[in-house]
């Protein structure tokens, strides 16, 4: 009896670190998916939406089936099986996300959500939904008594949460940026392999234990030889590199004009700056114009400026202002070190400047300062890529309250003037705090078209100024039809539906790469 209660307990423990390691091993995989689809469809709520739903999909048609399988086979059979081919499922990530990520493979591409969930389909099912029959194989390898149903089952799903738990923080907090997500997803197929050999050596079936490590190293020679485990992005790039927040890429281009090169900052799939190393003062948006020109305007005062900008990206407009305003006071807030690192490194961004950078979140940095700017520039949004709490009416209000007397807020926005949805709901938040008429859209003199993505600049505060010569303001009869179709809304800390709003901008450039 004693003999049979230590193999029971044994039994039992084996099968719990089975199940810890499977779903540490899942939530890894499902916190990397953000990174993995980062490239191609940005970070959204879409995104995010997506992959949580596909994982639970998969865990929950996965227990189903490993039920099924459970009562129907050995359940020591099929551990190892089922641990072979999550490792599988993980080694197969990379490459099947270079195929259906590329532009030629036939994804939906008339809506952003469907887009995301597709991808997240193809990409993250099969490993999810392998990984979560484990658990009720494992139950079944465990149980000997049915009388002691309730406790078993209870203690190998209470450490199947510790395993999700577990996995969730390390990747969060220190495997992602330590490692990058290729790098981690070889290890979790290792890991699973290492199990499943585990699961085999206490069977005492050495032969297959050798065959799969076999097949562990084939794979990883195969997957080197032919680069299968690296993304075709980090090899046409001088710069690659995943870190908390983003992945970032710098590529070199030739200027349109054929007059130099330029050094391409991207953020996950979204370009965020164009900088000419030996010319500072290159500025190929026409935002970054209009912004230069309201500092040019406020520094005719002869006095030293204090500026603020919410958003490095490639330091493009500061290193501008540091060389030709000696006087300027330039703070800049970079939620990203390593975007930081990557201006040093390979934007120009030089290691003496008088740049002081804030490595924070910008409502974190607004909240916790009493600095006072003259000009604020919102550079953080870029197309689809949002973040929303930096849209709302109480961040605008903490804005205007770190701005000095006769200081101005200017934000760079991109939308359809007037059919998008999001400039009418940021246009009119802006204006719940400053006042009506207190707040203007500019846009690229020559570029703007209506009815068309535009580049914009919401300009707001008691300014009084003359328009710069980079820019016009757009037809207040396009502001008014956009206000007209009555699908904006003040945007708030409690509601704020950025990624929605945005969402139809996505269709719209699809339809026009199509023309």
């Amino acid at each position: 009896m004693a003999l049979y209660s230590v193999c029971v307990k044994r039994e039992v423990a084996g099968a719990a670190a089975i199940v810890f390691v499977a779903s540490f091993c899942l939530l890894v995989i499902e916190l990397v998916a953000g990174r993995i689809l980062a490239p191609y469809v940005g970070v959204s709520l879409y995104t995010w939406t997506s992959i949580i739903g596909v994982v639970l999909a998969g865990i929950s048609i996965g227990a189903w089936a490993g039920g099924a399988l459970a009562d129907r086979y050995d359940a020591r059979s099929l551990l190892p099986l089922l641990l072979l081919l999550g490792s599988a499922g993980s080694f197969a990530i990379v490459p099947l996300t270079n195929l259906v990520g590329s532009d030629s493979f036939p994804a939906p591409q008339s809506s952003l959500m469907l887009r995301v969930l597709t991808l997240a389909a193809l990409i993250f099912f099969v490993p999810s939904c392998i990984l979560g029959m484990i658990s009720p194989v494992a139950v079944k390898m465990a149980l000997r008594d049915l009388a002691q149903t309730g406790h078993v089952v209870g203690r190998i799903y209470a450490v199947s949460t510790v395993g999700s738990i577990l996995g969730t923080f390390a990747t969060g907090f220190f495997l992602i940026a330590r490692f990058g997500t290729r790098a981690i997803l070889v290890g979790v197929a290792v890991v699973l392999v290492v199990c499943a050999a585990a699961t085999l050596i206490g069977a005492r079936r050495k032969v297959v234990v050798v065959a799969l490590l076999s097949v562990l190293v084939g794979c990883a020679v195969a997957s080197n030889h032919f680069g299968l485990m690296q993304t075709p992005l980090a090899a046409e790039s001088k710069y690659y590199k995943e870190t908390s927040y983003y992945t970032i890429r710098v590529e070199e281009r030739t200027r349109i004009d054929g007059m130099g090169k330029l050094e391409t900052l991207v953020l996950d799939q979204l370009v965020h700056s164009l900088n000419d190393p030996e010319n500072p003062c290159f500025l190929a948006y026409s935002y970054l114009r209009t912004f230069e020109e309201l500092i040019r305007w406020k520094a005719e005062s002869g006095r030293p400026l204090n500026l603020l900008f919410l958003g490095g990206g490639g330091y493009t407009l500061p290193r501008c202002i540091e060389q030709t305003l000696t006087n300027a006071n330039i703070d800049v807030v970079e939620i990203d070190p390593g975007v930081t690192a990557a201006a040093y490194d390979y934007l120009a961004l030089r290691r003496g400047t008088r740049i002081r950078t804030f490595n924070a979140d910008a409502r974190w940095f607004l909240m916790r300062t009493n600095r006072r700017y003259d000009l604020i520039f919102g550079d953080a949004f870029n197309d689809i890529s949002i973040p929303y709490h930096l849209t709302t009416r109480e961040f605008i209000e903490l804005q205007k309250d770190h701005l000095l007397s006769g200081g101005v807020l200017a934000v760079n926005v991109i939308d359809n003037v007037p059919r998008g949805d999001f400039l009418p709901s940021y246009l009119r938040t802006v204006e719940s705090v400053f006042g009506p008429g207190k707040a203007t859209v500019l846009a690229e003199r020559e570029g703007y078209a209506r009815g068309s993505q535009s580049t914009l600049v919401v300009v707001a505060g008691n300014f009084g100024f003359h328009f710069p010569e980079s820019a016009v303001s757009v037809p207040q009869a396009d502001i008014d039809d956009a206000f007209r179709r009555g699908r904006w809304t003040i945007l708030t800390d409690d509601y704020a539906p950025v990624d929605n709003l945005v969402a139809p901008l996505f269709a719209e450039r699809i339809r026009y790469q199509r023309r």
